[in-house]
């Protein structure tokens, strides 16, 4: 019993950060296609809720490197297309590489938002989709483990882009 509630203590302890945090993410969509090159087309659309605090956008953490099931680690290029929010606005964008992973950050530094905000992340991958001598595997973990806040739904869909036409 002791080693239970050892273990609900430490899920409630590594939780804290995102029941503190005080926004969250209502929905992530993610619509991931495979190009015919191999390439990952990704659109995230991400409805967060800061409530009443003040925020100037959001952080999105993209790793730029996945274990392969033999634990070597593999490189992937990640290149960010657009960063719009309601009506294809876009959002200001910065974009900066540290320890092995994209940091993108996606809104303005002057000013504040609140309540309901729309992201919408257009990115291509390169190295997410694997060969192997029966099948071919993709990659790619959607929601991530790099958020502090809570996402109540997520949604993926994929699909193969047509090679020829």
């Amino acid at each position: 019993m002791r080693s239970a509630s050892v273990a609900l203590s430490a899920l409630l302890v590594a939780c804290l950060p995102a029941l503190a945090s005080g926004w969250e993410i209502r929905r992530l969509e993610a619509r991931i296609t495979v190009r015919p090159d191999g390439r990952l087309r990704v659109v995230e659309t991400l409805q967060v809720n800061f409530g009443p605090e003040r925020h100037h956008g959001i952080l999105r953490l993209l790793p730029l490197a996945v274990t392969d099931p033999a634990g070597r680690r593999e490189a992937i290029d990640i290149r960010l297309r657009a960063a719009t929010g309601e009506e294809g606005k876009p959002w200001p964008t910065r974009v900066r590489q540290r320890a092995r992973r994209l940091e993108i950050l996606i809104g303005d530094r002057e000013a504040f938002v609140t309540g309901e905000q729309r992201y919408v992340l257009t990115y291509d991958v390169d190295g997410a989709l694997r060969s192997g001598p029966t099948l071919d595997e993709l990659y790619w973990d959607v929601t991530g483990q790099l958020w502090n806040v809570p996402i109540i739904e997520a949604d993926v869909q994929d699909s193969v882009a047509n090679a020829t036409r």
